[in-house]
């Protein structure tokens, strides 16, 4: 399960990428935002932002912040919830500048890019490796000798 903070603009790119895959509680500050994205989603579970506890059931959730909440907020929040977390994903744009702390791993948008271009070096390098094999196989056929004796594949070619 995840937790969707945010009923913005951010939070209906991010939705196409979970529904389907994970279920959805969306909580929301403004309704008719919210509303409109269960038009396009209705698989989303909308619950209202407030400083309570959201009725959980008892499963690992996981946490997506997609909101201009303050660190404060958001903690409180978390406190007052008695879901077990095991990771959030902080994608405000003050994350660096007003981090949150919470009893479980915290990833920043701005570490989640530094792994994706880590990724994106180790695959280029691999790729480079597969190529470069992939050139020395193809020169090694073209110069392997072929003897056909009966020459059938010039009749079925």
């Amino acid at each position: 399960m995840v937790a969707l903070l945010g009923g913005g603009q951010l939070a209906r790119e991010i939705l196409p990428w979970l529904i389907g895959k994970t279920e959805v509680r969306l909580f929301y500050r403004n309704q008719l935002r919210a509303k409109e994205l269960t038009n396009d989603y209705p698989r989303t579970r909308l619950d209202q932002f407030s400083m309570g506890d959201a009725g959980w059931q008892p499963q690992e959730t996981g946490l997506v912040i997609a909101a201009p909440l303050k660190a404060a907020e958001v903690e409180e929040w978390v406190g007052l919830q008695r879901s077990s977390f095991s990771k959030c994903l902080d994608l405000r744009g003050d994350a660096e500048t007003d981090p949150i702390s919470l009893p479980f791993p915290v990833i920043m948008l701005s570490e989640l890019f530094d792994a994706l271009r880590d990724e994106r070096e180790k695959l280029a390098g691999r790729v480079e490796t597969a190529r470069a094999e992939i050139k020395l196989l193809v020169q090694q056929h073209a110069q392997q000798a072929q003897f056909r004796p009966f020459g059938w594949e010039d009749l079925c070619a």
